[in-house]
């Protein structure tokens, strides 16, 4: 490939790879002013306390710095217990408030009067709530047809429905600080590249925006933050069986073969895609909310097994983290945290966690869990814009965390048969440690930390320290971290 020639004129950094068969990348990184700055719980997972095997759970916990919980028939005190549970980890709690039944196409109704009983009870309990949201991915309420009903008056349905929260939650916090004040957040509507959607029928992405934009007219001005969920595809399982399982390559470079808004494009382009109208819509209509993917995951419908639970998985997730934090968002919730090889002894069709529980024995992180790990770990909360010549290899750059004036690059290389050599050409003379993740083969669920396997997730892996001069190996289909804790970079001076 030949190089692309830069001209911006903000070029700080100029890293170089190439390798005698591999082919040279410029990134352009801006070091003026930051982009972003997400949130101090960027990498969030949905799920509940594992009752019963909360010993093996309580050390995976305390790695996520916002949990996600359902409200499914869950009476005051096991919420509280549950809330308790999180807080002991010190983890900030989303609860999404489930509807009272299953929804259908004609009645879809929230009971939002035991809602603030059991949020009065909360607040005099002391236990703290960080956020509420109302429904789950409602323009799928109803099922087959559900397209229609969200966008003819599902969402000004839901849109009373959260005004009625909005009243709560202002009546319940009335007194005491505002910063106690649970933050409500929605729609969470769903948005998948394949052409079944999540809502039993071919997507119509148009109409799906067009609902999104439309609640959010009636509802912005209230929301304390703005949520979505985005799936690139689906498992091939059960909701979708017509459709094939996807290859393990498909979160490299490969391309969506499903008919629907997806077909076509590259499986880790799909989120640029969509993103900039998600952002559009929230920015006129609710320009002070934050913005969050409230769901997400490399495949819809339970995932798959030795996919998407695996080290090829990823690439879209260390994509989606980078993508998304330079491009407004602040936080990210991963579907699902853990799972427990005693609930789904097939697991053909069952591939979200990020952890695998086994009774008694000891939790499995999966390669997921331990890249966002190392991500809270190095990656600080300031952005920023970095820009790639060739789109296999994509690197993002946040200032260091607790470093001031340092930088991390996060980067992936989905080439997966050229290696090719790393070089920060301004900064020759800067100390580094190098993160490089890779594993046997793209279906491995054994993460390698600069060639050796990462066995205990409580410690950080030691990097490869380098001194000045030293050259970069990046291997194919790879990714990982390269701390330059010495950059001296203005932008990130007070992280």
């Amino acid at each position: 490939r030949q190089m692309e020639r830069w001209t911006a004129p903000y070029l700080v950094f100029a890293v170089c790879l190439w390798c005698c068969n591999g082919f040279d990348v410029t990134v352009l990184i801006d070091n003026s002013v930051p982009v972003n700055e997400v949130s101090d719980h960027f990498i969030g997972a949905t799920s509940s306390p594992p009752w019963g095997q909360l010993h093996h759970a309580a050390a995976v916990a305390k790695h996520i710095p916002l949990a996600r919980l359902w409200s499914i028939s869950e009476t005051t005190s096991g919420l509280i217990a549950n809330l308790t549970w999180w807080a002991q980890s010190g983890t900030k709690v989303l609860l999404n408030v489930a509807p009272t039944a299953n929804p259908t196409k004609t009645n879809v109704t929230f009971h939002l009067g035991k809602l603030k009983a059991q949020l009065m009870e909360i607040r005099k309990a002391g236990v703290p709530l960080y956020a509420i949201e109302i429904g789950n991915e409602p323009n799928c309420y109803g099922g087959k047809g559900s397209k229609n009903w969200w966008t003819t008056h599902g969402m000004e349905l839901m849109a009373s429905y959260y005004h009625e929260a909005r009243n709560i939650l202002d009546t319940v916090w009335a007194s005491g600080p505002s910063s106690e004040k649970p933050l409500l957040t929605g729609p969470g509507s769903s948005f998948t590249g394949d052409r079944t959607g999540l809502c039993g029928e071919k997507q119509d992405l148009n109409q799906n925006l067009q609902g999104f934009k439309q609640f959010l007219s009636l509802t912005g001005k209230i929301l304390d933050v703005v949520t979505w969920h985005f799936y690139p595809g689906c498992s091939g399982c059960s909701a979708c069986p017509f459709e094939a399982k996807p290859s393990a390559n498909l979160f490299l470079q490969g391309t969506v073969q499903q008919p629907g808004w997806g077909h076509g494009r590259k499986y880790l382009d799909l989120i640029r895609y969509i993103t900039p109208f998600i952002r559009q819509h929230k920015d006129t209509y609710s320009p002070k909310a934050k913005l969050w993917v409230t769901e997400t995951g490399s495949l819809w419908n339970g995932g798959l097994n030795n996919a998407s639970n695996a080290f090829a998985a990823g690439f879209f997730w260390l994509d989606e983290l980078g993508y998304l934090a330079a491009n407004g968002h602040h936080s990210l919730t991963r579907q699902i945290l853990w799972e427990n090889s005693q609930w789904n002894p097939d697991r053909s069709c069952s591939g979200y966690q990020l952890v695998s529980l086994h009774g008694n024995r000891p939790a499995t992180p999966e390669p997921d869990f331990l890249s966002a790990v190392l991500w809270d770990a190095v990656m600080g909360r300031k952005v920023l814009n970095t820009t790639s010549s060739d789109d296999s290899v994509h690197v993002y750059a946040h200032c260091a965390r607790g470093s001031q004036g340092g930088i991390v690059l996060a980067f992936l290389n989905t080439d997966q048969s050229q290696s090719a050599n790393l070089e920060v050409t301004a900064t020759t003379t800067l100390p580094r440690v190098e993160f490089v993740l890779t594993a046997d083969n793209l279906h491995s669920h054994v993460l390698l930390v600069t060639g050796k396997p990462w066995e205990d997730f409580n410690s950080l892996p030691e990097g490869n320290k380098v001194t000045t001069g030293k050259t970069i190996v990046v291997p194919p289909a790879s990714y990982g971290f390269i701390h330059l804790e010495a950059a001296k970079v203005p932008a990130c001076s007070d992280e």
